[in-house]
């Protein structure tokens, strides 16, 4: 049966089916934060942490690889709701800030991407993101929001709204430095988004000293600099990228392959992005632009915890529809499905969790990247996405 014909048989129009589904995911988060005595270990963080910006009286920054990991900027994005009661309310608003952010930019990003008929794209996608994200919904974790971002960023680029883009990039780098990725590729790639993004940098390098006490700004952002280098090489610590999928492989690499590698696939991205807006136009190069940062930033940022890969789940879950919906292809919808479902396997049990850490989620980002690469070689004989997008893709 075709997939509209199937789906039409549901209750409702599949716009109202897929907001449904979000404001009913976001409805059981709550009810897991009120019955919850505390809150996550990194809200324990984030809030705390403003607070004693503002007050001034201690360092935010301490000795080791733990603690709070961001800029002091970051701050400026947890502060607002300081403004709210500590506890579930908090917890609440902050969690549906992130959803809100992600869910909208799922929403947009469809509607650039299929000629007609998104309502039926963002329903399937809804559930198949849903798949990897409540984990990261739950802990408050600012994946969320940096995944939200970046979505949100690839449709202004996509309709050139380039200084609404750069507000949403450097907004990534409040959720997370790591959102410094994209900014790299697309500061590289695109023109009239390399003026802007210097200007945006100058805003963002200023932005501590909007704090009263100078002298406690300058020395914050020191202590930033030396806590973020050293938590960049979290030693023997096992994350889900890609040192953690060659260590679940028997494969250990030393801190200087680790980076050799970084850096050389970061070049890899780099030339396949270009391809991908040369071949494939506007709207598939910013696309596969977007989707390789999110592929890399899985693989090599050296701390890629298991929620991360909510960042990733978005473009799997997206390929599905089109697969599905403008391909009518059972089998790359089934092998979309299937990559939605392994970067959801935290959520199936402490069983699977054990199993797959280190392994499925990595796995999974590696086989995608690879995928791109070969979708890159063949885009001007084979579209990606249901619009082509053959309009200039404003390169640099």
């Amino acid at each position: 049966m075709e997939p509209r014909a199937l789906l039409s048989k549901l209750p409702g129009r599949p716009a109202q089916r897929g907001w449904g589904v979000w404001i009913a995911f976001t409805i059981v988060i709550a009810v897991i934060l009120i019955a919850k005595v505390k809150p996550s270990h990194v809200t324990a963080t984030y809030f705390p942490t403003a607070q004693t910006w503002w007050e001034a009286e201690h360092d935010i920054y301490t000795p080791g690889i733990t603690g709070y990991l961001y800029l002091p900027q970051s701050l400026y994005l947890f502060t607002p709701f300081l403004l709210l009661p500590e506890g579930p309310v908090r917890e609440i608003a902050w969690r549906i800030f992130g959803i809100a952010l992600f869910a909208f930019g799922l929403r947009r990003l469809l509607r650039r991407t299929t000629p007609e008929g998104s309502d039926w794209h963002f329903e399937v996608a809804t559930l198949l993101v849903l798949l990897a994200t409540g984990s990261s919904a739950r802990n408050g974790q600012t994946n969320l929001h940096l995944a939200g971002l970046m979505l949100h960023a690839c449709s202004d680029l996509i309709d050139r709204r380039w200084w609404r883009a750069t507000g949403l990039l450097w907004g990534g780098m409040l959720a997370k430095p790591i959102g410094a990725v994209m900014i790299l590729l697309v500061g590289a790639l695109l023109a009239p988004m390399r003026g802007r993004l210097a200007l945006g940098l100058g805003v963002f390098l200023l932005l501590p000293f909007l704090h009263p006490d100078f002298a406690y700004a300058s020395e914050q952002y020191r202590l930033a600099l030396e806590k973020l280098s050293r938590s960049s090489q979290p030693g023997a610590k096992a994350y889900d990228d890609f040192v953690g999928l060659a260590r679940s492989l028997g494969f250990t690499l030393p801190q200087a392959a680790r980076t050799a590698v970084a850096v050389g696939m970061a070049l890899v991205t780099l030339g396949l992005a270009w391809l991908g807006l040369r071949r494939g136009g506007r709207i598939q190069g910013l696309w596969i632009l977007t989707a390789l940062a999110a592929a890399y930033l899985m693989l090599f940022n050296p701390r890629t915890e298991t929620n991360s890969y909510v960042i990733l789940v978005p473009w799997l879950a997206m390929l599905a529809t089109y697969a599905w919906f403008d391909r009518r292809s059972r089998a790359a919808a089934a092998a979309f499905l299937l990559g939605c479902l392994a970067l959801g396997c935290d959520n199936y049990g402490r069983a699977v969790l054990a199993f797959s850490r280190g392994l499925t989620k990595p796995l999974t980002a590696l086989v995608f990247f690879v995928f791109l690469a070969w979708t890159v070689r063949r885009l001007r004989d084979h579209a990606l996405l249901p619009v082509r997008g053959d309009g200039p893709a404003d390169p640099a």
